[in-house]
């Protein structure tokens, strides 16, 4: 079976680059969505009623292809928490076969520790991902995940509950440095992992020095600090964030156009991360109050 495979990102980006060397590999079809200045700004207003606000605009990168990916079928193969389930994502050195606790969750949520309900016996085991899986996971990547599932149904073969029970069942240090996952892949799909290298490092998981990175335009697939700075968007922003009628301005006593939009456009300072969240937040407010 010959799936069809799609992948976004800037021009020649590693990602493209590396899905094309995957694509080629197993000679299935693959399908090169660009983003540029022009494409990514508008078409992800509408998602941001999708998500009821909770997923950012940076974060919303693939939407503004979904309609194409529909022609070709409705299921995906989604990769969701694969790096947390049989990964080190989430997981530290000094925080292994532990229960999650107050000064562990205080290294991973901060000040918002007393949300992550830590007490309950649902976490009673030596493992902090569990609380990890139900906060940053659930409210936070599957936003990701949400945003296109009006069109989309997505397969999460990571989330199979035997694999789950597997991984847990052990101890952490079989997970650190990757060692789990990498023994995995490379044993069951040497072709790939053993002449493709990670886009992360730019080398095999087995370090192999006959591989090198390919030639890529970047290593980024996105570039929302060039792109906010264009004419065209700078000026949307600026009339989202610095209207005397933002519905921000009845929440917080904070100007979020002097804050992040001036810095960034003015000052050569990045605060892209920040303007997007704010833009997210105005517009869901904007469509919450005028829902009928």
């Amino acid at each position: 079976y010959n799936g069809p495979c799609f992948t976004f990102g800037t021009h020649d980006c590693a990602d493209i680059v590396l899905a094309q060397q995957v694509t080629d590999l197993v000679g299935w079809p693959h399908e090169i969505h660009e983003l540029t200045p022009d494409n990514w700004f508008e078409r992800r207003i509408p998602t941001i009623w999708v998500t009821d606000g909770l997923l950012d605009m940076q974060h919303m990168h693939g939407c503004e292809f979904v309609d194409d990916i529909t022609k070709q079928g409705r299921f995906v193969i989604n990769g969701y928490s694969g790096d947390a389930i049989l990964g080190p994502s989430f997981l530290r050195t000094d925080t292994t076969n532990q229960r999650i606790n107050k000064d562990i969750a205080e290294k991973y949520y901060g000040q918002y520790v007393h949300l992550a309900d830590i007490e309950s016996s649902f976490y009673d085991i030596p493992h902090v991902e569990p609380n990890l899986l139900m906060n940053r996971v659930r409210r936070f990547t599957n936003m990701g995940t949400l945003a296109s599932s009006p069109w989309l149904e997505h397969k999460k073969p990571f989330l199979d509950n035997e694999l789950i029970e597997f991984v847990f069942s052990i101890n952490d240090e079989h997970r650190l440095e990757n060692k789990l996952y990498s023994t995995m892949l490379l044993n069951q799909f040497p072709e790939f992992y053993k002449t493709i290298p990670w886009q992360k490092t730019g080398r095999t998981i087995d370090n192999n020095p006959e591989v090198a990175m390919p030639l890529c335009a970047t290593d980024n697939y996105t570039d929302y600090i060039s792109w906010i700075r264009e004419p065209d968007i700078a000026v949307k922003i600026d009339r989202i964030l610095n209207s005397p009628t933002a519905l921000y301005r009845n929440f917080i006593d904070e100007d979020w156009h002097e804050m992040y939009l001036v810095p960034h456009l003015n000052k050569n300072l990045n605060r892209s991360n920040k303007i997007l969240r704010a833009v997210t937040i105005e517009l869901f407010l904007q469509n919450f109050f005028q829902y009928p």
